[in-house]
């Protein structure tokens, strides 16, 4: 049986320390540190894979289609089953299912780096690689969400996800420079089989993470709403895995905090996503006249500010009002799109969107870290893996077709009026949401 965690053995911090570094107190749970010690050292490898499979599929084909038919090679099984993994998630031991999952995608890169090295990689085998790389990763994802409440004490929730945040950003900061030294020293396999060995180092931080053989779970988590039935929804087989899936969306769809958040965030992920990752290009060149060092000196200062944001939510002991706090972060997203739109004077417009892109950045880790604590906090850990990848197929659908609806609009209506429409698709559904009672009383 699982559940929160009960007392384990800690690692002791300096009081001095642990005052300033208050962010970090979940590091003094051994089980949480192995992980976290993993999984940064696995999204530093991610990033420098990403680099690198961007310039290799431009090197085979020439062609920027290409890259976006790999990226929907590789979310279209997740997106198909993210669900499925949730249900696992919730059925079978999670720090074995992760272990086999990033076991799983080390072999994946592991062969494409070989295949880069014999100077045998054509495109087609990343074609077909692609969807084992998003079928593994949608059993990862719930279960890594779901795991957080069993390595650590309810209190230190927020700890774990302000961390999290931090360390994707900091790999991200560092991850492009080593890909980009990688790939001129030693060519794009060296970059592919970096990122295979950051997995197999994550799979050893697994495999020396050990858990009490049970726990309870805490008092201050919903009670899910059973419906007729419901008892056997853990029943086994292929039946037993759709009354489990059923059961899960039963219990978001009876929790209006829950599903109300689901759909704004997937809608004002489409604002930012379209925005900052598909029209920011041509903003950049076409409405600014500026060259491509903007979009670094924005990427950075997203980045930089996730980071601040961390940082501050990881240090607060007690943050009141934490469904108006996320939807505000929401808001102010919205705010910082329309900006990017506005006619400006030419020497304003690249402040404004250093600036915006700061705004956006906190605003994503902010909403992003009290998201996961609330689910972790609040939903029964029998459901969490479930409740962790319905929330997640809410962006995984809607964020492809978004993308590509940016695309077509950045070309036919211009880059300017994809940021005020994604300020818009930020801004509007956050405020609605705010009507609603249950999302104001989160605490």
């Amino acid at each position: 049986m699982r559940g929160s965690v009960p007392s384990h053995r800690v690692y002791r911090i300096p009081p001095a320390l642990a005052g300033w570094l208050q962010f970090a107190r979940a590091l003094r749970s051994r089980p949480f540190a192995l992980l976290w010690a993993g999984q940064t050292i696995s999204v530093l490898g991610d990033a420098v894979f990403t680099i690198a499979i961007t310039w290799e599929v431009l090197i085979l084909t020439g062609s920027s289609t290409a890259m976006s038919l790999l990226v929907i090679a590789q979310w279209a099984p997740k997106v198909l089953l993210l669900a499925f993994g949730g249900v696992i998630a919730d059925r079978l031991p999670r720090r074995l299912l992760m272990l086999w999952a990033d076991a799983g995608r080390g072999c994946i890169v592991f062969v494409v780096a070989w295949l880069a090295w014999t100077h045998a990689l054509q495109f087609w085998h990343l074609l077909a690689l692609a969807p084992l790389f998003g079928m593994v990763s949608s059993f990862f994802d719930p279960a890594y969400q779901a795991f957080m409440p069993q390595l650590v004490e309810q209190e230190s929730l927020a700890s774990v996800n302000a961390l999290t945040t931090l360390s994707r950003n900091i790999g991200f900061l560092v991850g492009p420079l080593l890909s980009a030294a990688s790939i001129a020293l030693a060519g794009p396999a060296s970059a592919f089989a970096f990122d295979g060995f950051t997995f197999l180092f994550s799979v050893l931080c697994l495999l020396a993470l050990h858990l009490p053989r049970s726990s309870a779970a805490p008092a201050s988590q919903v009670s899910p709403p059973v419906a007729p039935g419901g008892e056997n929804a853990t029943a086994k087989g292929v039946l037993g895995g759709i009354s489990d899936a059923r059961e899960g969306l039963r219990y978001v769809f009876g929790i209006p905090w829950l599903w109300v958040t689901t759909l704004v965030f997937a809608l004002a992920s489409i604002g930012f996503g379209g925005s900052m990752w598909v029209a920011l290009p041509r903003l950049v060149y076409d409405v600014y006249h500026t060259g491509v060092w903007l979009i670094g000196a924005m990427a950075t200062s997203d980045a930089v500010g996730s980071i601040i944001a961390a940082l501050a939510l990881g240090n607060a002991r007690k943050l009141r009002h934490r469904g108006i706090v996320a939807y505000a972060s929401i808001i102010v997203i919205g705010f910082a799109l329309a900006a990017c739109a506005l006619p400006l004077p030419r020497a304003v417009e690249p402040v404004v969107a250093i600036i915006a892109s700061a705004l956006v950045g906190s605003g994503v880790a902010t909403f992003m870290i009290i998201w996961g604590t609330l689910q972790q906090e609040k939903v029964p850990n029998e459901y969490l893996g479930r409740v962790s990848s319905i929330t997640q197929l809410g962006v995984a659908v809607a964020l492809p077709g978004g993308l590509v609806l940016a695309g077509l609009l950045a070309d036919h209506i211009g880059p300017a009026q994809v940021f005020a429409i994604g300020g818009v698709l930020a801004l509007v559904p956050a405020v609605v949401g705010l009507c609603v009672r249950d999302i104001r009383r989160v605490e």
